[in-house]
Formats: structure tokens, sequence, C-alpha cells
């Protein structure tokens, strides 16, 4: 959608979702490039926010964990059907064996 990770790109992001329908596919796909792009600029909170907002609950249950947001990352799980991973009991670590599977 847009390129770049900077904050004038979020903020035209923000922009765009807020002059979009509620309910649009448009506006999901913007709220997933918020997501993406806070994600990328090391703001996983943020970025959890704007994901449960594009209708992506496991990416935002990954930033929670990111952020070390446990009782947000437990909440969205039990939400999602009671189910929580060893990935959020563990600590989800990027790149560590949690994270493949293991």
């Amino acid at each position: 959608m847009l390129r770049g990770h900077g904050a004038r790109a979020q903020g035209l992001l923000r922009e765009l979702i807020a002059l979009l329908p509620e309910g649009s596919p448009r506006r999901a796909e913007a709220a997933a490039a918020l997501g993406a792009a806070l994600a990328a600029a090391s703001r996983p909170e943020d970025a959890a926010v704007a994901l449960l907002a594009a209708g992506a609950p496991a990416a935002a249950l990954e930033q929670y964990c990111l952020a070390g947001e446990w009782r947000m990352a437990l909440a969205l799980a039990g939400a999602r059907g009671g189910a929580v991973s060893r990935r959020v009991l563990f600590g989800f670590q990027p790149g560590s064996k949690a994270d493949q599977g293991g």
C-alpha cells in the first residue's frame, strides 16, 4: 500500500482508515498496513491494536506477546476459544524454537 514505515506513512494510513466506512475491506487492508508499519517501527502494542481492527487476531496476539502485554495476550487468546499456545505461556521470542513450533 504505502512504502516506508515512517511517521508520515503511519499518519496517512490513520487518516485513510478514518475516511473509509466501517466494515470495508479497504479499511481492514489499511489497518493491516498500519499494524505492519507500527510493528516495523518497534511499537508492538500499537501494532496489536491496529491488527485487531484489521481482523487479524493471531497477528495481534503475537504483537501483544512481543510487547510483554501478557494480560492482553491471555485475554485475546481466551476470546479466541480459550486455547493458549506454548508461545504465550513461555514467552514469544522471534526466531526461537517456540516461534518455529518447537
